[in-house]
């Protein structure tokens, strides 16, 4: 009886051990399984922040997409102003220039005619001065004439 009693006290004490050591798993499966279940929810935590982001960063280039289009656009509408403003400009020039042709055209006619005026003024003012100088000896003439017989008188 006592070899059975020690027996069963011997088991129940291993049994008892079991029990511990047993215990002492699921209380470290228990941990593990808590920190499994943590390292879960943080990963899960992280995906939804990546998530966010990636939607966020999406958004952005799309933003981003967008407003080059409209930057291409107002690039294409300027360079065509700028197309135009250079036709406006090259016929601006060419306005200029057959100006400038008309100008040095109607400067060398004007030279020339001003040429032809101070030659006319030149012959004028010579033929009168031969003329003057006509009258004065035929009236030179015509006084000595006069002035003899006056005497006589």
């Amino acid at each position: 009886i006592e070899r059975n009693k020690a027996m069963l006290e011997s088991m129940l004490s291993v049994k008892q051990d079991e029990k511990k050591l047993a215990s002492a798993k699921v209380v470290h499966a228990s941990a593990a399984e808590s920190a499994a279940l943590r390292m879960l929810d943080i990963a899960q935590q992280k995906q939804r922040v990546k998530e966010r982001n990636a939607e966020r960063r999406q958004k952005k280039i799309d933003n981003l997409k967008s407003a080059l289009a409209a930057a291409e656009k107002r690039m294409h509408d300027m360079m065509s102003e700028l197309r135009e403003a250079n036709q406006g400009a090259e016929t601006a020039l060419k306005v200029l220039q057959a100006i400038r042709s008309r100008a040095k055209q109607v400067q060398v006619e004007h030279h020339l005619a001003s040429k032809s005026l101070d030659s006319t003024k030149r012959t004028v003012s010579d033929k009168n001065r031969r003329a003057k100088k006509s009258a004065e000896s035929v009236w030179n003439a015509a006084m000595s004439r006069v002035q003899p017989n006056q005497q006589q008188v």
